[in-house]
């Protein structure tokens, strides 16, 4: 089945790798990598076991991300997030 929709996922920088959750509908999504590649990997995969029964497949054009970055500027404290704005 044709997939119509994109699924948006907050993206967080964890002190060991990252972690994304989504809530589409009553659906809620979550899961982590240690790099940022395993982590698209794994949203991608848990986002088609959450639809597997309703017969939709996602790719990853399919999926949006938005990121947390108070949590990236707390990773990254080299990084005045002031100064950048």
């Amino acid at each position: 089945m044709k997939n119509n929709r994109k699924v948006k996922f907050i993206v967080q920088k964890e002190d060991v790798g990252y972690s994304a959750t989504s809530e589409v509908g009553n659906l809620f999504i979550g899961t982590d990598g240690d790099t940022y590649d395993e982590l698209v990997s794994n949203i991608l995969e848990a986002t088609n076991l959450a639809f597997e029964e309703d017969g939709i497949e996602f790719t990853v054009e399919e999926l949006s991300f938005e990121y947390d970055l108070d949590s990236f500027f707390h990773f990254y404290k080299v990084i005045n997030a002031k100064a950048l704005s």
